[in-house]
């Protein structure tokens, strides 16, 4: 049974609705999540490249800058390079040698990137979604405009 023009216009508002209320904020806060493990990617690369240059060049100490926050950077000397204290999750660091770090790194960024992907696939499914709104929504405003137009 084809809708009246009253239910046409509540069905286009309803969907507005969604896409605004719903569907939008969830992609955002998709994306936003994903960025930020990809961000802790990049971190775990860098320290994994920093652990090499470390065996590579096999120091015993190191003089480093480190950021102590708001871009303020503070001159530091490590004297013992054996140990690397890596953040294992829940706001835990343990104390690793080079190889336990690199393993450890590893296995992080292994899991970092599965979660990446889990992320950007739920991100194309409600892009999908959105997408499939629009065209509802151009269906009902034409629908709606056609009906105006045989008045």
């Amino acid at each position: 049974m084809p809708l009246s023009a009253i239910d046409r216009g509540y069905e286009l508002s309803r969907c507005e609705r969604v896409i605004e209320k719903e569907l939008k904020p969830k992609l955002q806060r998709i994306v936003q999540r994903r960025d930020a493990v990809y961000e802790k990617s990049s971190n775990y690369v860098k320290l994994r490249s920093q652990i090499e240059r470390l065996q590579a060049n096999r120091q015993a100490e190191l003089k480093v800058m480190v950021d102590v926050g708001s871009q303020f950077y503070m001159q530091a000397r490590v004297d013992d390079t054996s140990l690397v204290y890596v953040d294992v999750g829940l706001g835990l660091f343990v104390g690793l040698t080079h190889s336990e770090a690199l393993i450890c790194i590893s296995k992080k960024l292994d899991e970092l990137t599965k979660q990446a992907g889990d992320l950007t696939r739920q991100a194309a499914e409600l892009k999908f979604h959105l997408r499939i709104m629009h065209d509802a929504i151009a269906e009902l405003a034409t629908a709606c405009s056609v009906t105006s137009g045989d008045r």
